[in-house]
């Protein structure tokens, strides 16, 4: 558990809120590549991501190279919402220079470096995988147990199993043995190498037509005896249904060429909840969690909030929490995340503190912030509606805003609905500047769906039709206790910002 979960979810969010995707009904369409190049130049001018979004959004699949070179510049920006769209782009453009951009970015990065955010490696990785080319092998298994976190271990394997070459089953094997040596000896994968094996399982079945289990010694004795001049279909084969549902619900795509729908993106919780967890458990907990965080080691770090992270104790919450106070930016997404995850309430009030604590530095501190506020808004306590209305412009940015609009969808509460209204009223600052046209709402797509989804109500993209309606009704309005139905593209919407599926929350009635 840690910057894997974050960086997921950001990167599905960029795709299914970029132009053409669930956009607003009056989006202009497609430009020309001059066009899309002098939005692209304007944008980056401006220096603010909702308008750099935007644009390179609008570049996307776009075959010029002059644009694919201004829309790796989004990956110089050090904007989260920014680079995150920059990769989405680059990934959807059928073109030499898009594929050869993603992997240069993979061979100069740092697992913990990425143009100063790890949060986007992931993304990265799963994106060159995506493209299926062979010449993306390396940049897949080069230093395999550098940080290694979860979601960074589900791109290598799974982006492996996209790539229908025999190399890929070489690398594969390759990084089993690594897996039970060096890995092994490392701690890099002492906890968490049998959460790997079923997405292991999947690239084999899905590479070789076989299925030979979760044991990765199975696989090695059956390439011994068969890897000697075995060759990969072009096309995929046949394979059970939970591999086929396990790859399509990672790559959001049908197994086979001309299959159905893609499914709606993967969701549920990362960590395993206990909730009531027996005094030993507690005590296991608390004891690795303090082995952990004594090794100032990140990826023993991880390890052990993945694996203890789930258990619902106030005492494993204040060991969870000693990750806060780390130096290292990804110790503390790490923990925040996980403390996000966890439904006791002294880790959201370990949140609370720690907002309170960093107020006058979030401004500096784009991801951390950003994972903060969302982790506040998982928990859906009405709580933390004050804080995530608290000074709505500090360290503002496409990926804090949207955490803090996001967060507020999330808490059924009346007040959640003012607070959203009050949003759309303060958001037009800085039109002129960021080039949008005079009157023009900041973040109007994420009021548009945090309103429709608190009140069941739609009066579209335009938001001043919200404004008068509360006016009218917000004397007797009431929050419905279940969340509305709504259309598809909202739901995915949900899903992939959330990592949770769009369904009845469970409200606990006030006391």
């Amino acid at each position: 558990m840690n910057r894997w979960t974050w960086t997921s979810l950001c990167a599905a969010l960029a795709l299914l809120l970029s132009p053409g995707i669930g956009r607003a009904a009056d989006d202009p369409p497609a430009e020309s590549p001059a066009a899309v190049k002098a939005a692209l130049e304007a944008a980056y001018a401006s220096s603010e991501d909702e308008p750099m979004v935007e644009a390179i959004g609008q570049a996307a699949g776009m075959k010029d190279p002059a644009v694919i070179a201004l829309v790796v510049r989004g990956l110089r920006t050090k904007r989260i919402a920014v680079m995150d769209a920059a990769i989405d782009a680059l990934g959807a453009t059928d073109h030499p220079d898009a594929e050869k951009a993603l992997r240069n970015a993979a061979a100069t990065a740092r697992t913990r470096d990425i143009t100063g955010f790890e949060t986007v490696y992931a993304h990265l990785l799963k994106e060159i995988g995506r493209q299926g080319d062979k010449a993306g092998i390396d940049a897949l298994t080069e230093k395999p147990f550098n940080a290694l976190t979860y979601d960074v271990g589900m791109a290598r394997l799974m982006g492996l199993s996209h790539i229908r070459d025999r190399a890929s089953i070489e690398a594969l094997m390759e990084l089993s043995r690594l897996a039970g040596g060096r890995g092994a000896r490392s701690g890099a994968l002492s906890v968490d190498r049998e959460q790997f094996r079923p997405a292991f399982r999947v690239a084999m079945c899905v590479l070789t037509g076989r299925d030979e289990g979760l044991v990765p010694a199975d696989w090695e004795k059956w390439w011994r005896n068969h890897g000697e001049g075995f060759k990969v279909a072009a096309d995929r084969p046949p394979v059970p249904d939970d591999v086929r549902k396990a790859w399509e619900a990672y790559w959001g795509e049908s197994y086979l060429p001309k299959g159905e729908k893609p499914p709606a993106p993967r969701a549920g919780s990362p960590i395993t909840l206990v909730s009531n967890p027996t005094p030993e458990q507690v005590t296991a907990a608390v004891e690795g969690l303090k082995a952990a965080f004594k090794s100032k080691t990140y990826d023993t770090i991880a390890a052990a909030l993945g694996e203890y992270g789930g258990v619902q104790d106030p005492k494993v919450v204040h060991e969870v929490a000693a990750g806060l106070r780390s130096r290292d930016a990804a110790i503390r997404i790490a923990s925040i995340q996980t403390l996000g995850w966890m439904k006791d309430p002294a880790a959201l009030r370990q949140l609370h503190r720690e907002y309170r604590r960093g107020r006058s530095e979030w401004t500096k501190e784009e991801d951390i912030f950003a994972a903060l506020l969302q982790a506040i808004g998982r928990h859906g306590d009405p709580s933390s509606i004050d804080v995530l209305a608290d000074d709505p412009f500090r360290g503002l940015t496409l990926a804090t805003g949207r955490a803090r609009i996001f967060g507020l969808a999330n808490i059924r509460r009346k007040d959640s609905v003012e607070e959203l209204i009050k949003g759309t009223q303060l958001a037009g600052s800085n039109r002129a500047r960021s080039g949008r046209a005079v009157g023009e709402t900041r973040f109007l797509r994420e009021f548009y769906l945090g309103l429709l989804v608190l009140t069941g109500e739609d009066f579209g993209s335009d938001l001043e039709p919200w404004r008068q309606w509360w006016r009218k009704n917000k004397g007797t309005f009431k929050v419905p206790e279940d969340r509305p139905p709504v259309p598809d593209w909202v739901s995915r919407w949900w899903t992939a910002y959330w990592g949770e599926p769009y369904e009845t929350p469970k409200v606990e009635t006030p006391k």
